[in-house]
């Protein structure tokens, strides 16, 4: 029988592992609060509209274009049974991660002139869409190169890596961000400027983890067999990035199509006011996933991601109600435009949502350490659909707060139908 119930020694295990990661995430996530207002400030509320609707949608469209080698690339990092040897597969990968942006990068140049107006038309982007389109790809390459490099990071174990990784994303992203905004280095327009800064901040963070990290095991040879052998693993879970995508172009382009960029703004800042639920999710995945993989028997695995996400459910509810009157607070007093009043209570609709698409990750890790991906993926598909029903239904009416509890309907169904299979799946385990 499986018992959930809060593993203390592990849970406190776990965040004596990961302690100073979670003290450098609650100093990021408190500086970026202490910033917030000043974006802002500085951003006009469509301008900051454009750039968190773009912004939202490259994150998944990084995790599509990475062909989510980066999973199995951890496993076969920390994973002491496979016959290949590090420098092989940390080779191989980069090279071939190289090669494939590298023919992105000239796709995406070539087919500009047949896309850009589609592309401004989506996200109503006025000005500068030219530049933005290549900021845009840019950063899409940089994003999908320094997730593998954080992916490399993490398999290392090394805390401290880890940290200044952290620290040095956030800090170059921006006061490279503000700097550009500020002095206007690109344009007048806060959202080129802003991309601008957070690109320039990125390639930095490359150049030093490259040199530091990368360059040492890097030569001209790609073994095919790895390759081979990790899209065997990641290729049922590259779907997820696609669905991912749609998740958050969906609600918000309804929202924009219906009600305009002023109450996309409201929706948006509630999902960043929410964002640290998901980065602290994060950094439990930098000790977690490659614990996850290490585990000895399949039922103990079980059990321990039961008991982690009964324990962060506890968490995230604790987050949503001290985000909710964190905002209403400087609200009250001023710190934030009270143009942006709706939030609050967009952010208590959207807290189950957020919680549970954050837990949802510890049962994909789950998922992959069974190689049954296509669990999720099925139950990735099924919270898509349901996804776009809802918000067709609710944010005609209801604007943000409908696309809300749309979301967190969604992964209410999601997070039942994964408890359920992995249950069956325990069950069945436990048998033979």
């Amino acid at each position: 029988m499986l018992k959930i119930n809060l593993n203390i020694p592990l849970i406190k295990d776990l965040f004596k592992k990961i302690g100073i990661i979670s003290l450098v995430d609650l100093v990021t996530k408190i500086s970026a609060f202490i910033i917030l207002p000043f974006y802002l400030d500085l951003m006009p509320k469509k301008e900051f509209a454009e750039f968190t609707f773009i912004q939202a949608a490259l994150i998944p469209l990084g995790l599509t274009i990475s062909l989510s080698l980066y999973v199995p690339f951890i496993n076969f990092l920390t994973n002491n049974t496979n016959t290949f040897n590090l420098q092989d597969i940390i080779n191989s990968v980069i090279n071939f991660l190289l090669i494939w942006l590298l023919i992105l990068l000239v796709l995406f140049i070539f087919l500009k002139p047949f896309i850009i107006s589609e592309l401004g038309t989506f996200f109503s982007i006025d000005s500068y869409l030219s530049p933005k389109y290549y900021i845009m790809l840019l950063l899409l390459i940089s994003n999908t190169f320094t997730l593998y490099l954080y992916s490399l990071i993490i398999s290392r174990k090394n805390n401290y890596e880890i940290v200044i990784f952290l620290l040095l994303k956030f800090i170059f992203a921006n006061l490279f961000s503000l700097i550009f905004i500020y002095f206007e280095i690109n344009s007048s327009d806060t959202s080129l400027n802003r991309f601008s800064g957070i690109l320039f901040g990125e390639l930095i963070l490359i150049g030093i983890f490259y040199f530091y990290l990368i360059n040492k095991y890097i030569s001209l040879r790609i073994n095919w067999t790895i390759i081979l052998k990790l899209f065997k693993t990641s290729i049922p879970l590259i779907p997820s990035g696609i669905i991912g995508l749609c998740m958050v172009l969906i609600d918000r382009k309804l929202i924009l199509n219906y009600h305009g960029s002023e109450d996309l703004a409201d929706y948006n800042l509630a999902m960043i006011i929410l964002m640290p639920i998901q980065m602290l999710m994060a950094s439990v995945q930098t000790i977690w996933a490659p614990y996850l993989f290490s585990i000895d028997t399949t039922a103990k695995s079980y059990k321990n991601t039961f008991n982690m996400s009964l324990f962060y459910l506890i968490i995230s509810i604790i987050a949503v109600l001290s985000a909710f009157m964190l905002f209403k607070t400087v609200l009250y007093f001023r710190i934030i435009d009270p143009v942006y009043f709706n939030v609050p209570r967009i952010i208590l609709f959207l807290g189950v949502g957020v919680s549970l698409m954050s837990i949802l990750q510890l049962f994909s890790n789950l998922f992959v350490r069974l190689e049954k991906t296509g669990f999720h993926l099925i139950i990735s598909l099924i919270i898509l659909m349901l996804f776009f029903i809802l918000n067709s239904v609710l944010v005609p009416s209801f604007s943000g707060v409908g696309a809300a509890i749309a979301l967190s309907i969604s992964y209410c169904v999601g997070f039942a139908l994964s408890s359920l299979i992995l249950f069956n799946l325990y069950q069945r385990e436990i048998k033979e």
